[in-house]
């Protein structure tokens, strides 16, 4: 994801000044993002080694869930450094922290927040929230994006393979990658190498922030 803030930029102009203080700020979590993709490249890449057919699968399987796991985790790392600067109608979505109905709170709930500043109080409760929200798809994802104030058109051509990946982690997850073969077997699917690589370098592609 390019933050460059020239013409291109996907983020508006009144962000760009932003731009610098989140790159600052973003860049250790961004270190460790390198790290993490090159390990489950590398794992793809050994799996490739492996002659047993399911060990081999299990480790590609493996890679599909850490890899969701992983741009979730980033999508939530976004979301807690500009949700606190976003639109009103953004922040509106948030819950109060400690209580978990956006609409309404009562002045009691604010009783567990005395002693806090406004914005100490608007950033816990961006992070409970977040912590609570899931990305199971790439409508959840272009969601997120936009009320970021993010051009998620510029992206979009990246969300049908991580669709793909979305839906497989799924599968895996839930079901252990089996799919009914009638209605009384499970067959366990195939997962190849290339695919596994493909959804790790979308993934890669989607979060790079240059």
């Amino acid at each position: 994801m390019d933050t460059n803030p020239e013409e291109d930029s996907p983020l508006p102009d009144d962000h760009k000044r932003l731009f610098a203080l989140l790159n600052e700020d973003l860049r250790p979590y961004l270190r460790d993002r390198d790290e993490l993709i090159s390990r489950l490249e590398r794992l793809v890449n050994l799996a490739k080694t492996v002659p047993e057919q399911s060990e081999r699968g299990d480790i590609l399987r493996s890679v599909v869930v850490f890899t969701h796991a992983y741009l979730e985790d980033f999508l939530r790392t976004l979301g807690r450094h500009f949700l606190p600067v976003a639109n009103r109608d953004a922040l509106n979505e948030v819950p109060l922290a400690g209580t978990k109905d956006r609409s309404k709170f009562q002045l009691a709930d604010l009783e567990q927040h005395l002693g806090k500043s406004v914005r100490e109080v608007i950033r816990e409760s961006v992070d409970q929230h977040l912590e609570r929200s899931t990305f199971n798809s790439t409508d959840e994802i272009a969601a997120l994006l936009e009320k970021l104030s993010f051009k998620v058109s510029l992206h979009d051509k990246y969300f049908p393979n991580l669709n793909a990946m979305i839906r497989r982690r799924h599968t895996i997850v839930h079901r252990a990658d089996r799919i009914a073969n009638d209605d009384t077997s499970y067959q366990l699917q195939p997962i190849e190498a290339e695919q596994v690589m493909s959804w790790v370098v979308t993934t890669r592609t989607l979060t790079d922030w240059g």
